[in-house]
């Protein structure tokens, strides 16, 4: 894409002209970059990027702050008739709600879709009876792992270098001891770096759509993803345990009707029936299936998004 297509929004002016020219588009791709994204670091860039015109919006919120919002993004994200791709959407949105309470609408959700997708090809089994001697193995075999952008680009588009490119950026992204996302004038390197996270998502999207993925249940499913840490209070901190892991939560892909009342969960500060913990509900560690299989992972096996970047 030539530089001339990258827009650097870096005024309110220049916020509310785009807005404006991106209401007329039916689906937007969008992502957020920051340092620790989420209530407790910083959200400095939002890329929107447009296919019907090729263009990729960059908003800078560093400079422009929460007046950029007042000018066009906060309803341009907030419109539930504009679908809005994105790409595991837990702590952008988290960032959005608490930093500058914008609750983004019309979502679809890119990384769920290709979770229906895989679930698809090979039908879910029927855990068997609580008092099975299986149970709690079946159970740990239930839990569903996610995949990254790149790895979906790879396996759903045939794009190997992908990969490659975005892993480079994340490596230089973590080398540096300061936010790199609130440098200005914005490297080239990051507003490339930008562009991969989001124009690859229309393509995802309809390849998705293809296969028969059901586009309603996605929607669904991205609101309950959507809510899933944003619900959190907002004084609790953000642990290992609701964000920056390859493990799909609960209640996402469809509701469970088990959920929502009894115990909570030491991990996510969800509440279950107490069938879903083991004999420790007297325990500190009371924790549901999800945040038990990372609190038995090895430190160094913990899937955390970049601290520079989403």
């Amino acid at each position: 894409m030539p530089d001339r297509m990258i827009h650097v929004l870096d005024s309110a002016s220049l916020f509310q002209e785009a807005c404006l020219k991106l209401t007329e588009d039916k689906i937007l791709a969008v992502d957020c970059e920051g340092l620790n994204l989420g209530r407790n670091g910083t959200l400095d860039i939002i890329s929107v990027f447009s296919t019907s015109r090729l263009e990729l919006f960059l908003f800078d919120i560093t400079s422009v702050g929460s007046q950029g919002f007042d000018n066009g993004l906060r309803d341009l994200f907030e419109n539930p008739l504009i679908t809005k791709l994105m790409f595991d959407c837990r702590q952008d949105t988290d960032a959005l709600y608490h930093i500058f309470g914008v609750n983004i609408d019309g979502l679809v959700d890119v990384q769920l879709m290709d979770v229906f997708h895989s679930l698809n090809k090979q039908p879910k089994d029927r855990l068997p009876a609580r008092s099975a001697p299986n149970y709690w193995s079946e159970v740990d075999k239930s839990i569903t792992r996610v995949r990254g952008l790149g790895a979906c680009i790879q396996t759903i588009l045939g794009n190997e270098d992908v990969q490659t490119e975005k892993r480079n950026v994340q490596v230089m992204m973590q080398s540096q001891p300061q936010n790199i996302w609130c440098i200005r004038p914005l490297p080239k390197t990051l507003a490339d770096y930008c562009l991969e996270d989001v124009k690859y998502l229309f393509d995802l999207y309809y390849m998705y759509m293809s296969y028969g993925v059901c586009i309603e249940k996605v929607k669904s499913a991205s609101i309950r993803y959507r809510d899933y840490i944003k619900a959190i209070p907002k004084t609790d901190n953000i642990s290992k345990f609701v964000c920056g892991h390859n493990l799909l939560p609960h209640n996402i892909l469809e509701v469970e009707p088990y959920l929502g009342q009894g115990t909570q969960c030491k991990g996510c500060f969800k509440r279950f029936n107490a069938r879903e913990f083991k004999k420790d509900l007297g325990s500190s560690k009371r924790f549901c299936r999800v945040c038990r299989k990372l609190d038995s992972r090895p430190k160094s096996n913990h899937r955390h998004r970049p601290c520079n970047g989403s």
